[in-house]
């Protein structure tokens, strides 16, 4: 039997993210700042965007400007980069005069400004766009892997999938093609799988390009616990790395797993099942977040509070 959790963070905001580095980001009143797990607010709500620490540093906005500020607040980065940036790796792709560089926790330039399109550092390679096309770079600035691609996302497990015509598939971080790009979508690893897609249909591959999982559902998300989010027939249920069923299609909506539990829906509201599939909290919130630091964020009454584990 669920059981309604308790309210650790009362429901107070407009919007809320989860926690990162003993912080999480929240709205009120239209602005946006920083509470602890307590729900004490560390960082005033002043801004009009704002993202979640990384690398123990936040992005917000001042004006039409994005600078990067400190746990305490504190300006570490001056505001002066025209987009939203997320540190990985200690390094955060930024665009300046419409070109994309790569700047430290402390505002260095690391890497020039010089590519068309940058994504965050991954495994040690990030995306960068050149002549309209995509290819991976070091953080020494050597080219890895060739620009040959329209499409280029993270590496993950020491595979990143790109595309080239509407076609995706996975190369490693030497640039080899490793799951050929004939899929009409492609997915990250995780577990040692890949969700990819035929004709709008999904199963799973593994890294020797095997159908391991058919292609048999309509959405199919990443492993986590063992466990992935699937849809069939309209609703959502769980297989595991066999592709068997573990958890019944029973959900209009399910979501990867997290700290070993997972949001799932049935009609409007929202709830969390452990990896055996009891529901550990009730199916009553109009919202719900990840569990991140031991905390959720989850909406109620149009309102946005933090629940814990329990």
């Amino acid at each position: 039997m669920s059981a309604q959790a308790d309210t650790v963070i009362p429901f107070l905001y407009e919007s809320a993210s989860p926690f990162s580095e003993g912080l999480a980001l929240v709205k009120k009143d239209g602005k946006f700042g920083y509470i602890d797990k307590t729900g004490k607010t560390v960082i005033p709500f002043i801004y009009d965007e704002a993202s979640s620490f990384s690398d123990e540093v936040a992005s917000v906005k001042k004006g039409d400007k994005y600078g990067g500020i400190n746990a305490a607040g504190e300006i570490v980065i001056a505001f002066e980069y025209e987009s939203a940036f997320v540190f990985s790796e200690g390094l955060a792709a930024v665009t300046k005069g419409g070109s994309y560089g790569y700047i430290d926790t402390l505002g260095n330039t690391i890497i020039g400004f010089k590519y068309e399109k940058a994504s965050a550092f991954s495994e040690g390679l990030a995306a960068v766009m050149k002549m309209g096309k995509f290819g991976y770079i070091n953080q020494t600035l050597q080219l890895v892997v060739p620009h040959l691609y329209d499409e280029a996302f993270f590496f993950k497990e020491g595979m990143a999938v790109v595309g080239q015509d509407g076609n995706y598939g996975h190369i490693n971080d030497d640039g080899k093609e490793i799951i050929p790009l004939i899929y009409d979508e492609a997915y990250k690893f995780s577990e040692g799988l890949a969700a990819t897609a035929e004709d709008g249909i999904y199963g799973y591959v593994n890294m020797k390009d095997e159908i391991v999982i058919p292609i048999i559902y309509f959405i199919a998300d990443a492993f986590s616990s063992g466990l992935a989010a699937v849809g069939k027939d309209d609703k959502y249920g769980y297989v595991n790395r066999k592709g068997e069923v573990a958890i019944p299609f029973e959900y209009d909506d399910a979501y990867v797993f997290s700290e070993g539990l997972a949001v799932v829906g049935k009609g409007e509201l929202l709830g969390y099942i452990d990896a055996t599939g009891k529901e550990v909290v009730e199916l009553i919130y109009e919202a719900a977040t990840p569990f991140s630091e031991g905390l959720a964020a989850v909406k109620k009454d149009g309102k946005f509070g933090y629940i814990d584990a329990k």
